[in-house]
């Protein structure tokens, strides 16, 4: 998932941003004229999420320090517990993605999220961005646990749970080893795991699907997990959008302060994750945005969104 241009021939990710703008801008419209959409007119949304409870007070028992050593390994992933989703306005976003031109169309708004922008909320910081994850054949799931864990393969095993199609390991398994190795950089590593199988990438409630421990393992050895992480969320939309009714697993959190913080960023507290010295997930949950508005009333504001409203 590389740029089509030269990264060096932009200073930042705002030039990025505004090459693609200028680009859509441009081109036009790529379908050709007699093309049809067979999408369905509405979209039945289900955004079950964990409970993210046992999570907040692990996080919360850290001392500052701890919870800085972990900002710097694995990103401001832990600060998604905090964000609070809006299902209300993620259930009538959906409604405008257009699978055939893979983005979101508001009015004459075309708008889609991108690796760099995902990066920079994430504040993931790579020496080599370039390095993706990318999916063996055999993965070696249990040996790779069992690694992190330091555990034997057999314990591994005896953890292991079938959930339709999906093998997982439970969340109060993994729940009871942070707890036992909470002070240790090993207790650290399986709760970086936890959040990325209940928050990032939302498979089977209350369990961490077996694929992402191979994930995990390559981000440890700084593989960018932002495109992996944006890849999960454009293709549950592509789906969602397409049958009309199923759940969203990807990242609820992150594509809420995606889409929120680019039209409706009235507040000072709040700096846009291209700056910077920046927190956008903490500054996100401490900044104030529209509450209470219906599925309806976020439809008929995106049915009028104007570029020029969009930063």
């Amino acid at each position: 998932m590389e740029s089509s241009w030269p990264s060096s021939s932009y200073d930042g990710i705002y030039q990025v941003t505004q090459h693609m703008a200028s680009t859509q801008q441009s081109e036009g419209d790529c379908l050709s004229k007699d093309h049809f959409s067979s999408l369905p007119d509405r979209v039945h949304l289900d955004l079950k999420q964990n409970d993210f409870t046992d999570l907040l007070n692990i996080w919360d028992k850290w001392g500052a320090t701890t919870r800085a050593n972990f900002d710097r390994k694995y990103g401001h992933i832990a600060r998604l517990l905090k964000v609070q989703i809006d299902e209300q306005l993620l259930k009538a976003i959906v409604q405008f993605w257009d699978s055939s031109y893979g983005c979101f169309v508001f009015n004459k708004v075309d708008m889609v999220p991108t690796i760099e922008e995902y990066s920079a909320l994430l504040q993931i910081d790579l020496d080599n961005p370039n390095k993706i994850y990318w999916r063996g054949q055999k993965t070696g799931h249990r040996q790779k646990l069992a690694k992190m864990m330091g555990i034997t393969s057999a314990e591994v095993d005896q953890n292991l749970r079938k959930k339709g199609d999906n093998e997982c390991i439970p969340w109060s398994f993994l729940r009871s080893y942070i707890i036992k190795h909470r002070d240790i950089e090993q207790g650290q590593l399986v709760m970086a795991l936890g959040i990325y199988g209940l928050v990032i990438f939302l498979k089977v409630l209350g369990h961490t699907e077996v694929g992402i421990i191979d994930f995990f393992e390559q981000v440890i050895n700084k593989a960018n997990p932002s495109p992996s992480i944006l890849a999960e969320t454009l293709s549950s939309l592509n789906y969602c959008r397409r049958k009309g009714e199923r759940r969203f697993v990807g990242c609820a959190q992150i594509l809420s302060i995606w889409i929120v913080s680019h039209f409706e960023c009235k507040v000072d507290k709040f700096r846009k994750p291209f700056h910077p010295q920046t927190a956008p997930v903490r500054e996100f949950c401490e900044s104030e945005w529209p509450k209470n508005r219906t599925k309806e009333q976020w439809i008929s504001r995106l049915r009028e969104l104007m570029s020029v409203e969009v930063t």
